[in-house]
Order: C-alpha cells, then sequence, then structure tokens
C-alpha cells in the first residue's frame, strides 16, 4: 500500500506514521519504493511501502498423535521450509514428546544460520492456555494440565519465545486473515481430524484487540444423547460421527489405516457412492451440530476444514437447507465456506508467533540481539538494514 494509505489505516498523525515508517524500514521488516505517477494527480506520488518477507520469519509446530509437522514461514506467510517427523505421541508421553519437539526445533533453527527467526508457534489438538503455556485438555493424547511452555522454553534461545495455541483457533486465526474468512464478521472455523473435531470463534473485533483465542469444544457438543460413549465422559459427542474415525469406518476402514488413506478415500466419494456408505447419516448429525453453533454463536460465515470440506460438495443443498433452520441464519445471512489453505494450523500458528515481534518490534529486536548466544544476523539487520 502507499505511505498514505499506511498513515489512514493506522490512524496516526502523518508524522507519527512517517517516523513509525522510517523505524520499520531501518529494522528491515518493510521496504519502501518509488510509486507510479498516475496521471492527473498532483505533487511528488506517495511511497509504496510492503512487507519484507525476509526481514524475520518463525517456526511453526503443528503436533498430532502419530507424528509431528515443522514449517518455516516468513513474514509474507511464504513456507520457507516444511518437514514431517513419525512420532508415537501418545505412547512417548507429555516431556518426552516436548522435548523431542524442542530437540527438533533446534535442528531445523541450525539448518537455516542466515533466516532471521524470532519466534515458535505450538500448535496442540485440544485445550491449551496461550498465557499461561499449559495443554489444559488434550483428551486425542490423553494430555491434562501439562505445563507444555514451562517444559519447552528453556530448550529454545530467548530470542525465540513460545506461543502455545489449540489447532482449531490457529486455524480459524489464518483463514480469518489469509483464507476463506477474509472479510468475516464473525467467523466459525470447523474442523474434523483423524481423531476428534475442532472449532474456534473469531470475530473483527477482537481481531482489532488482538485476542483471538476464544477455543471451542464444538467436538463436545451432544447430537445423540443416546450415542456411543467418548473420551470426555458424555454420550453421543458430534465428534463420534464425522471425525476421522467414523468416516473410516462409514467407509469400510479398519482402525490402523492410515489418516491419509482416510482422505484421500473420502475426498474422492461420488455423491451415489457416499450415499451408499451412509455418509447421509453422517450429515444428519452435523447438520444438527451446525444449527445448534449457529443459533448459539450467531456467525455471519462458517469454514468448513479437514474433514468436513467434502460435506460442502457432496451436499451443498443439504447444508444450505440445513442453515435455513438456524434462526439466527433466518435473521442474517450466514454463509458456509470451504477452507482455502492447505495449512492452515501452521499458518495459523506462525501468525501467534510473530506477534510479540509486531507489539514492539524495535524493542523486539534489540533484546534479541542482546540476548545470550544470539547469532549475528538479527543484531546486524537492525544495524545494517
Amino acid at each position: 500500500m502507499s505511505r498514505a494509505q499506511a498513515t489512514i489505516a493506522a490512524g496516526l498523525a502523518r508524522s507519527a506514521a512517517g517516523t513509525a515508517a522510517d523505524e520499520l524500514i531501518k529494522l528491515g521488516l518493510i521496504q519502501a519504493s518509488p510509486a507510479t505517477e498516475s496521471k492527473g494527480t498532483r505533487g511528488r506520488p506517495s511511497l509504496e511501502l510492503s512487507i519484507r518477507p525476509d526481514g524475520a520469519a518463525v517456526i511453526a509446530v503443528q503436533l498430532h498423535r502419530d507424528k509431528v509437522d515443522l514449517a518455516v514461514v516468513d513474514l509474507g506467510r511464504n513456507f520457507l521450509h516444511r518437514e514431517t517427523h513419525d512420532l508415537d505421541v501418545v505412547a512417548l508421553g507429555p516431556e518426552p514428546t516436548i522435548r523431542r519437539v524442542a530437540a527438533l526445533v533446534m535442528q531445523l533453527k541450525e539448518a537455516m544460520p542466515q533466516t532471521r527467526l524470532c519466534g515458535v508457534g505450538f500448535s496442540v489438538p485440544g485445550m491449551a492456555g496461550r498465557e499461561d503455556g499449559i495443554a489444559h485438555a488434550v483428551l486425542s493424547l490423553g494430555w491434562r494440565e501439562v505445563p507444555l511452555a514451562k517444559i519447552m522454553s528453556p530448550l529454545l534461545p530467548s530470542y525465540m519465545p513460545l506461543a502455545l495455541g489449540h489447532d482449531a483457533t490457529l486455524g480459524a486465526l489464518a483463514e480469518f486473515r489469509a483464507g476463506a474468512g477474509r472479510g468475516a464478521h464473525r467467523l466459525l472455523f470447523i474442523t474434523a481430524e483423524p481423531v476428534g473435531v475442532g472449532a474456534a470463534m473469531i470475530t473483527s473485533a477482537q481481531e482489532m484487540g488482538q485476542v483471538v483465542d476464544h477455543a471451542l469444544q464444538a467436538g463436545h457438543l451432544i447430537v445423540d444423547p443416546h450415542g456411543p460413549l467418548c473420551l470426555c465422559g458424555s454420550r453421543g459427542c458430534l465428534e463420534l460421527f464425522v471425525d476421522g474415525r467414523a468416516i473410516g469406518a462409514k467407509l469400510g476402514l479398519d482402525d490402523d489405516s492410515r489418516p491419509e488413506e482416510v482422505r484421500q478415500r473420502f475426498f474422492a466419494l461420488s455423491r451415489v457412492t457416499a450415499d451408499e456408505l451412509g455418509l447421509d447419516e453422517t450429515l444428519d448429525s452435523l447438520k444438527v451440530g451446525l444449527i445448534s453453533l449457529v443459533n448459539t454463536l450467531s456467525p455471519d460465515r462458517v469454514v468448513l476444514s479437514g474433514l468436513l470440506t467434502p460435506f460442502t460438495r457432496l451436499y451443498a443443498d443439504e447444508l444450505a437447507s440445513a442453515m435455513k433452520l438456524a434462526v439466527v441464519a433466518q435473521v442474517g445471512q450466514v454463509e458456509i465456506a470451504v477452507s482455502v489453505l492447505d495449512d492452515a494450523v501452521l499458518l495459523g500458528a506462525s501468525e501467534a508467533a510473530f506477534e510479540p515481534l509486531m507489539a514492539d518490534p524495535a524493542a523486539f529486536l534489540a533484546a534479541a540481539a542482546s540476548a545470550p548466544n544470539a547469532p549475528a544476523h538479527p543484531q546486524e539487520a537492525v544495524q545494517n538494514p
């Protein structure tokens, strides 16, 4: 955007905005280039400001039951590197898992010495506190009240602070800022994973105040009180009907099937085959859950992700009809959209990891440069942009 547009967007006086832009340029986080002159415009054209993607990067981590994904993401939301490691998290247990992940993060950091790394975003598939750094209830892993940040932070450089988050909340954050949720005022994000269902709610008002951790437990919304027993102790929870375990069973796959096999088979189904397998019955459970969530939370957009995305293709008319049964949708429009980001959770983890830098870039980078064992490049970037 132009310098003039940035001034308006920031809500600052022109002089203050200019000072801020100059500082960010010196820090190597943004760059300025001459604007293209347009006919009929008086005066000198405003400079064009843009993010320097190479100005900083973070390491994003997504923990699953059987693996861990790591990615290096720059300021331009580009994935510079991505890797996956098999990891039997349930068998390994909390602390050994966390220490193993920390070691992988450090290996990745050492492999990219020229990258200006400034944080780590860590996603877990369950309820996690961003402020206290505790994985409170990660039922799919059997974790409760695990002090994840207390264990992991000492194993990381001080200039790479840890940001812990709930996977669905981080996925929602990414879709809200860069995906199918852009432009929504009240975004409800729901995803079905190999084990469990995640959900989160983000509003434009929250986003303005950087409050984005409104995690939900939509997977434990009861859709059939007489249904099967859930890990949470209740019966008939939504996730028992629509997650990877339930979908795999409808597809005739056994419990040992890889999540990717379930995904590939499900995404390739035709409507006729889906009905023959009984996925229309699965749809009924999804509709009950959606109607309840929409009536309770009043979103203007619902983004379906993970194993829920094929439903928007196979049963678009049925989902649209279900929305008409929600009173909230009868009053105001509620749009159903499909996730457009392949790695929404990793991208969301990177967004969370960047927040300390974004809050006060100069102070953050100065502290990073003076940290014990800090690499040379952050300090050099501050002094010699």
